[in-house]
């Protein structure tokens, strides 16, 4: 059984967030130049204007991590890395938060557990901070596979770019709250029609 929970960006167990980014993002998918990161800690700018999450077994081990960044001066990841559809530049950035970092240890990776820890991100953290936050949208980079894998919880990511270099092949895409909404009904009756 899996603990999840959110975290401080202060909380002593980010030390291993950070080198759990390292290890996927220099290492897995070799978008960083390891070099670049000589005490194997991935930070970044964005970092102080998140929210994180993670998944633990049940001896306290990282299994998973996500991240919600807010708007800030420094933008968003996506809009600053890849090229949209220009109709999408005008939604009010207030509006917007971005899902990043979501990574899940090799090891863990089966479909049927991979499925059981983005289902619960997305009741535990995802819709809840959108409906406390007035987030109307979610940005995300995603690969093919994880878009297929998200159709299958009836979460449907839009396309909004073409597909493009960014850590592997990814596509820019947009989550709307309210298709998510009417796609996954038992997400509202879990917290109320409240904004």
């Amino acid at each position: 059984m899996l603990i999840f929970k959110e975290i401080k960006i202060d909380d002593p167990l980010m030390e291993e967030v950070y080198k759990f980014r390292c290890e996927v993002l220099c290492e897995e998918l070799q978008y960083f130049n390891k070099k670049k990161f000589p005490d194997k800690k991935e930070k970044d700018l964005y970092d102080n204007n998140a929210d994180h999450f993670v998944a633990l077994d049940e001896k306290n081990n990282l299994i998973a991590y996500l991240r919600i960044i807010y708007y800030s001066e420094n933008g968003f990841p996506l809009e600053n890395n890849m090229q949209i559809f220009k109709e999408y530049e005008k939604i009010p950035k207030k509006k917007i938060a971005e899902l990043s970092r979501m990574f899940i240890k090799k090891e863990h990776r089966k479909i049927k557990k991979s499925l059981y820890i983005l289902e619960n991100f997305l009741k535990l953290f995802i819709y809840k901070k959108a409906k406390e936050n007035d987030i109307e949208y979610f940005y995300a980079t995603l690969q093919s596979n994880f878009l297929r894998l998200m159709k299958i919880r009836n979460v449907h990511f839009k396309i909004i770019g073409p597909l493009q270099e960014y850590g592997g092949k990814r596509y820019p895409t947009i989550l709307s709250i309210k298709d998510l909404e009417k796609d996954r009904a038992d997400l509202k009756k879990m917290y109320g029609d409240k904004k």
